[in-house]
């Protein structure tokens, strides 16, 4: 699999070969160069900006495609974190199941109509919680 940096070695190769067009601009302009020489010469700096476009291409394929592995690989780590956190939620409401029971043990313990009734609305909320997702 190709990186972001065989993207941008990609990218120097492309400057260079730009770098090397812009040489020839000079010579391919200059009225004293031999119009045979200027035709070859102009031919050359064609063909070193196309392989820059190529390369420049290539670059940008290269981007697009790890991007789009990372983005499947993100998504794919966030439907597991929601698992996860489905997982975390259900022990989170069996727990307050136990929290509630201590406290409706508690609240007989006592002997308190009150924290009785209190402890036991607690409790089936809870448990309704566990049952009902």
């Amino acid at each position: 699999m190709t990186t972001r940096a065989d993207a941008a070695d990609l990218l120097e190769q492309a400057k260079a070969f730009d770098e090397a067009a812009d040489a020839l601009s000079p010579k391919v302009n200059d009225a004293g160069t031999p119009l045979e020489d200027r035709k070859k010469l102009f031919q050359q700096s064609l063909s070193l900006r196309s392989e820059a476009f190529k390369l420049r291409t290539q670059a940008a394929e290269n981007t697009t495609k790890e991007l789009s592995v990372e983005v499947a690989a993100l998504k794919a780590e966030i439907e597991r974190a929601k698992k996860v956190l489905g997982s975390i939620a259900k022990v989170k409401a069996v727990i307050d199941v136990g929290t509630s029971l201590t406290k409706l043990a508690a609240a007989i313990a006592t002997g308190q109509p009150a924290g009785i009734a209190s402890a036991l609305s607690a409790l089936k909320t809870d448990v309704d919680r566990v049952q009902h997702g």
